[in-house]
């Protein structure tokens, strides 16, 4: 049993879509070498489409999406 939070070591990322929210924040789908999705709402994150980065974060929570698994992150930082 995994009990989050649980910090991830430094991963490489494409990101596939950055947009803003009505909430104010920045929705940034991203997914990993291994074609696992991640996703963070951000406050503002820098990250554009295309982008490939190498960040650390930390696991807020697991869950599906339209049937596809994904991962939520929180306090992402690129490298």
């Amino acid at each position: 049993v995994t009990c989050f939070p649980v910090t991830i070591a430094e991963i490489e990322v494409d990101v596939i879509d950055s947009r803003f929210l009505d909430s104010g924040s920045t929705l940034v789908t991203m997914h990993d070498k291994a074609g696992n999705v991640l996703k963070w709402f951000a406050s503002g994150a820098g990250f554009k489409r295309g982008d490939s980065k190498r960040i650390i974060a930390t696991v807020k929570a697991h869950g599906a999406y339209k049937g596809r698994n994904e991962t939520i992150i929180t306090r992402a930082k690129a490298l």
